[in-house]
């Protein structure tokens, strides 16, 4: 009977975009990657990183990516240049309704 509402807390001079640090790898000389679905295949997309949020996980891109782009966890076994791409919308079911509860 209990409701939380969560809102992220963004600082007033953030600019950027800030991804969970688990989409950033870093090629041979260090310098930080994103794969990118440009066109239907898999691009290696260099980014410049901003500040870094321990608490949250996340880094601030300055450049390389927008709000529009979408990007890929970086596997190994998965990801390489040129890698074919899909898009598919996550679905949510209310486990109330899905019970028959509600």
């Amino acid at each position: 009977g209990q409701h939380v509402y969560i809102q992220p807390e963004v600082p007033e001079s953030s600019t950027g975009l800030s991804i969970s640090d688990a989409f950033i790898a870093y090629d041979d000389n260090g310098n930080p990657y994103v794969w990118l679905d440009s066109r239907g295949k898999l691009k290696m997309q260099t980014v410049v990183l901003g500040e870094y949020d321990m608490m949250m996980g996340t880094v601030q891109i300055l450049e390389g990516l927008t709000e529009d782009d979408f990007i890929a966890f970086p596997d190994p076994a998965l990801c390489a240049e040129g890698v074919p791409t899909t898009r598919e919308e996550a679905v949510f079911e209310d486990a109330a309704v899905a019970e028959g509860g509600v």
